[in-house]
């Protein structure tokens, strides 16, 4: 009698502790499914917040504003008031532009950004993270519903991502991207966000955002143009490659810094101060450089263009586009010599 009693006992606790499991996971597919309705149902929507990146030696903070109209108008703005940065990329009827408007310059291309390249900043990519990772986990915290996915991120060193959501609207809150260890590499913060906001068409136009961005920052003189930044070598390169050949060259009256560099891979980089113009590309990728927005263009002899601190970059070689991205990380606080 007393081991059947003990056996009832036993039983029943298994099966509430069946229920308990049920009901977990019914709760966390109930959000999804809500999820995937809201966003569906979403035409706009606007938001900001901070975005730290602690990729680097000292933390880099930037405050972002993302601006979206389906059905496939972006425009997503980063900027850091201490190093002077400030960039916009933007999608609208003639294609994807990456623009530094202090200098008066954009790279014009085709591409199918932000679909090929996911960005923590932007709700579709969390969405659709959390969607298709059928091994992700959920909790619902008092800070809000807790999702651990897998992610799919330029960075491939971005191996998993924490994403924290309002219980109420299932709106963003805060995403953190782990490496491979659990460290935290990235972190977006997000301070509102306004879904099926009333976005206007001029917020998506190039001549505007170009004109706003020249109004706000400061650009160069013509004694900056002139000024000599020296010889910036970067401070990464990939293993068992060396540098060739260094020399500085005038083209069309500006000075022009070119690098040779050979051995596991090849590859040049041209240095020189960025002049006003808009760049037609056939195709590219906006690259987050973590200091600043590239332009990526694949092939047999990839290139990789990016501003920063004054000055244009552009890296062509057949090295792999995660060496490109170190490599042009490094560059990055480095002074000329």
């Amino acid at each position: 009698m007393r081991q059947w009693m003990q056996r009832r006992l036993w039983m029943a606790v298994v099966v509430v502790l069946l229920l308990v499991a049920g009901c977990g996971s019914q709760s966390a597919d109930s959000v999804v499914a809500e999820l995937a309705k809201r966003m569906d149902k979403m035409k706009s929507y606007q938001t900001s917040g901070v975005l730290t990146l602690y990729t680097a030696e000292q933390p880099r903070v930037y405050e972002v504003a993302v601006a979206y109209k389906a059905p496939h108008y972006y425009r997503v703005s980063l900027s850091n008031p201490e190093k002077d940065v400030s960039q916009i990329i933007l999608r609208n009827d003639d294609g994807v532009f990456v623009l530094t408007p202090s200098v008066n310059r954009s790279f014009r291309f085709r591409s199918d950004w932000p679909n090929s390249n996911p960005q923590p900043y932007l709700y579709e990519t969390l969405v659709q993270d959390i969607i298709k990772d059928k091994e992700r986990r959920f909790e619902k915290q008092e800070e809000g519903y807790l999702f651990e996915t897998k992610t799919n991120y330029q960075n491939r060193t971005l191996a998993s991502q924490r994403i924290w959501l309002n219980t109420k609207d299932l709106t963003p809150l805060k995403v953190e991207a782990l490496d491979s260890s659990g460290q935290v590499l990235v972190k977006m913060e997000f301070a509102k966000f306004e879904a099926n906001a009333d976005v206007r068409d001029e917020t998506f136009q190039l001549d505007q955002n170009m004109s706003q961005g020249r109004n706000q920052e400061a650009v160069p003189t013509a004694a900056d143009d002139e000024r000599s930044f020296g010889i910036i070598l970067p401070r990464y390169l990939p293993e068992g490659v060396e540098l060739l050949e260094e020399a500085e060259v005038t083209q069309d009256g500006r000075s022009v810094i070119i690098l040779k560099f050979g051995g596991t891979y090849e590859f040049t980089l041209l240095e020189q101060r960025p002049e006003a113009a808009t760049v037609h590309l056939p195709y590219g990728e906006p690259v987050d450089l973590g200091h600043s927005i590239g332009v990526f263009m694949g092939g047999e002899q990839q290139t990789l263009h990016w501003t920063t601190g004054g000055v244009e970059y552009q890296l062509t070689g057949n090295l792999p586009l995660d060496e490109m991205i170190l490599v042009a990380q490094s560059v990055t606080d480095s002074s000329g010599k």
